[in-house]
């Protein structure tokens, strides 16, 4: 099982020392003080499956936040 980066920022809703998994209809979403977590068994995420991870985090009421963009840019500008 792999963790992939969904959503970071403070969570002061959430307990401290205590991470809780919520199942969705495409994985889970592993929710934790300081960020959420798409579980998944391979390197690679599907474009789909983040985008339905963030689908299922809005309906939970949390703030959409994607923490890491799709591409990354090298400092300059152009990748």
């Amino acid at each position: 099982m792999r963790l992939t980066l969904v959503a970071t920022a403070p969570r002061p809703d959430r307990a401290p020392d205590r991470a809780v998994a919520h199942d969705f209809d495409r994985g889970t979403l592993l929710l934790t003080p300081v960020a959420d977590f798409l579980l998944v068994t391979g390197e690679l995420v599907a474009p789909d499956l983040y985008d339905a991870a963030l689908t299922a985090l809005t309906e939970l009421g949390r703030e959409r936040q994607p923490a890491v963009p799709r591409t990354a840019v090298p400092p300059g500008g152009r990748p």
